[in-house]
């Protein structure tokens, strides 16, 4: 490096040369400098990125009557959803999944809901609410269901303690009836429906004024048993059967041969069964689709 510097005896050219080279060292080891900071803001650039505003989960928290439904989602697996009232004991679900859903039943008295998540890569991130509940209505309709088979009617009646709104009812997937309340009475809406042939699922929702909701689902069961005539016309017997809802199964019994069918969606059936010479003691039973069986035994004589 020195003879490099140094060239000659030349005292004038010595030192500009050295400058020189000194300069472009200089130059170099800045724009090196500056290249190495570049790629380092660069690489903390591309970090900042990849960790800011991803990974953070969402977390909403609604009432709904008396309790809270917490839910969380996240864009990559939540390990675990921590919860606990004010300072109390917590409570941690174990989902392995983006989404996870949870109903919390609400304290007597105003509290704080904290909620944790922790995902998959440890992050954990708190969220907290506030929950006012003192002189608030919480407590959803009571309903009753009665029926009565021998009118076949049912009577729906939603209560409340403070002011009931509406009751909707449907059967089974058809279309919803909506029943509001009255001023005349504001705690009670009563309503008395006929009842459905058949097995039916009947479904009521009672809505108070403050909107706490209640649901109740009811399996109504109304049929009668199957009606079975038999009439002998020489060597074979005649037999109608008839059910309101619609025959399921039919068994005959003739000296003990048994001949049995299903006849779905038949509400009613004729058949011509023969006899064989002599006596025969025929046995006939029959299911509905209601599950409700009729028997019937009778002898027959046959005589060529």
């Amino acid at each position: 490096m020195n003879q490099i510097l140094y060239v000659g005896d030349n005292k004038n050219n010595g030192p500009v040369a050295v400058k020189s080279v000194i300069k472009f060292f200089a130059i170099v080891i800045i724009i090196f400098g500056i290249i190495l900071i570049g790629e380092g803001t660069y690489s903390m650039y591309k970090g900042i990125v990849a960790n800011s505003g991803n990974n953070i989960p969402t977390v909403y928290m609604n009432r709904v009557n008396d309790t809270v439904v917490i839910k969380a989602e996240n864009n990559i697996e939540i390990a675990k959803l921590i919860y606990s009232w004010n300072k109390g004991e917590e409570t941690v679900l174990l989902p392995n999944n983006k989404a996870v859903e949870e109903v919390v039943l609400l304290p007597n008295e105003n509290s704080i809901l904290n909620v944790t998540i922790v995902d998959i890569k440890g992050k954990e991130t708190k969220f907290m609410q506030q929950w006012n509940i003192e002189g608030i209505d919480i407590k959803k309709p009571e309903m009753e269901i009665a029926t009565d088979d021998s009118s076949r009617k049912i009577t729906i009646i939603a209560r409340d303690e403070t002011q009931i709104d509406y009751l909707i009812y449907k059967w089974n997937n058809e279309a919803e009836t909506r029943v509001n309340g009255t001023e005349r009475n504001k705690l009670e809406i009563q309503k008395t429906i006929d009842m459905k042939l058949g097995e039916n699922k009947l479904t009521v929702t009672a809505v108070d004024k403050n909107g706490n909701t209640n649901t109740l689902e009811k399996t109504i069961i109304i049929s009668s048993k199957p009606t079975i005539a038999v009439k002998q016309s020489n060597s074979k017997i005649h037999i109608v059967i008839n059910d309101e809802v619609s025959i399921k199964t039919v068994s005959i019994n003739i000296n003990g041969q048994v001949y049995a069918g299903e006849y779905e969606a038949k509400k009613q059936l004729k058949l011509n069964v023969p006899l064989k010479q002599g006596n025969n003691t025929v046995s006939i039973t029959v299911t509905n689709e209601s599950g409700l069986e009729q028997k019937v035994v009778r002898e027959f004589i046959y005589k060529p």
